[in-house]
């Protein structure tokens, strides 16, 4: 019985390991059938299967339900303004401060004392409404009208509403707002003091990299500077003397729009006509009636020179011996001179120019030339230190890469940035040091003659 109980019990467990075997074997092309359409599933998988979620739309109620935050605006007696905080995290700078805000229902505040009410209210506004007054007609380069705004800025205050939205855009990360202030500066009609105050505002609160702002001030100067300075010509003076930027701005496109009229004026010469005024032709002209510019004078003298026969039978014909004719192009006899008559007096400069305007004149071209010398001495005075000896002419036409050694034939010419290297070479070296031995020789011989002096 054991013996037959061991070989039953043997039995089954051979069968049972040939069944595993058979399985396995069996399952193997099932997986590979389902390998096979797996592969077939993903051939056929569509091509947004795997795209981003796209995330819902926040209306503008979901930035209604946001907290509120509270905005302490000024410095001393702090004005008071609040807002949501889902249209405050618009901004890079608002968003920076709302994440360290902990959710423990303590207020939220932020102070804002560079800026005045009515700047934070135009940002409120165009977070809110995507405009802020005076809004923009559509279409035309216009503001709308209020009867508590001057159709002309003479303070420059319209300006600087704007210009200071522009720098508070700037620090706020608001593109948009940045954009449309800037546009809008552009539509204010304004005076040379209000440009003078707006001008001072932009070169004090900008980077000097900012073109978008900066270039058109500079160009409305450069462009208009003739005639505005003689309104304010003390304010234009300051400005000059207070930021150095602006006049540098100024100057250099005064001299790139001179360098692009003579560039033009090469290129494009001006056309003339050979003949500058109308002549009267020498020519004779024949025509049906060849005498009827005869003068009443040679008229009369041909008349009583005729013989009487010819008198008598009526004949039309003239003597042309006796005959003075007025043809084209004669010039009229001078009037009899009276020595009598006396030579019209010259006027004096008072009667010319009664209020000065040449006077003034030549001042502002004094002023330009002066700030101009400082200019270019400030940015490229130090290229020439180790020139000692050397001329340098501050007031020769250009900018600032050019050599202004006077004696040497570069002297004129530009050459850009490579102006710090060109002052380097061996020829300018060598033309300082020549100058230093003839000041060191006329030294000596100006000491030899005043001892020679003293001692007769």
């Amino acid at each position: 019985m054991p013996t037959d109980l061991h070989e039953d019990s043997a039995e089954p467990t051979g069968d049972v390991e040939m069944t595993e075997t058979q399985n396995t074997q069996e399952a193997a092309p099932e997986n590979t059938q389902e390998g096979e359409e797996n592969e077939n599933a993903n051939d056929t998988e569509l091509p947004f299967a795997n795209s981003e979620i796209v995330e819902p739309r926040i209306t503008f109620a979901n930035y209604l339900m946001s907290p509120i935050v509270t905005l302490l605006i000024g410095s001393g007696d702090q004005s008071i303004l609040t807002a949501h905080q889902g249209l405050l995290t618009q901004s890079p700078y608002f968003k920076d401060i709302c994440d360290s805000f902990v959710e423990d229902g303590s207020p939220r505040q932020i102070e804002l004392p560079d800026y005045d009410i009515d700047t934070v209210g135009s940002f409120l506004e165009f977070l809110y409404t995507g405009e802020y007054f005076p809004k923009k007609l559509p279409g035309q380069r216009v503001l709308e009208s209020d009867p508590a705004i001057p159709s002309v800025d003479n303070s420059g205050d319209q300006l600087l509403k704007h210009a200071r939205i522009y720098t508070l855009a700037e620090k706020f990360g608001v593109a948009g707002l940045k954009t449309l202030s800037s546009s809008k500066i552009h539509c204010v009609n304004s005076t040379a003091k209000g440009e003078i105050a707006y001008a001072r505002y932009v070169y004090a609160y900008t980077s000097n990299d900012d073109t978008t702002i900066r270039a058109p001030v500079a160009s409305f100067w450069a462009t208009r500077s003739h005639t505005l300075r003689a309104e304010a010509e003390k304010e234009f003076k300051a400005l000059c003397l207070e930021h150095p930027q602006f006049g540098y701005d100024v100057l250099t496109r005064v001299l790139d729009d001179k360098l692009k009229r003579e560039r033009n004026d090469k290129m494009h010469p001006a056309t003339s006509s050979g003949r500058k005024r109308a002549r009267h032709s020498s020519v004779l002209v024949l025509c049906p009636r060849p005498f009827r510019n005869i003068s009443s004078d040679s008229s009369s003298q041909a008349a009583t020179s005729q013989p009487q026969d010819q008198k008598d039978s009526g004949s039309k014909f003239l003597d042309f011996d006796k005959m003075v004719l007025d043809w084209p192009g004669v010039p009229p006899p001078p009037p009899p001179s009276d020595e009598t008559e006396k030579q019209p007096k010259r006027k004096t400069m008072a009667e010319l120019d009664p209020y000065g305007w040449l006077a003034r004149l030549r001042e502002e071209e004094r002023l330009f030339v002066e700030l101009s010398v400082k200019i270019l001495k400030d940015r490229t005075g130090g290229l020439y230190s180790h020139l000692k000896n050397s001329k340098i002419d501050w007031e020769i036409e250009g900018m600032s890469g050019v050599c202004r050694v006077q004696g040497l034939p570069c002297c004129g010419q530009d050459f850009g940035e490579g102006l710090g290297s060109h002052l380097q070479t061996d020829e300018h070296l060598a033309h300082d040091a020549s100058l230093a031995a003839q000041a060191t020789t006329s030294e000596h011989a100006r000491a030899t003659e005043q001892t020679a002096d003293r001692q007769t």
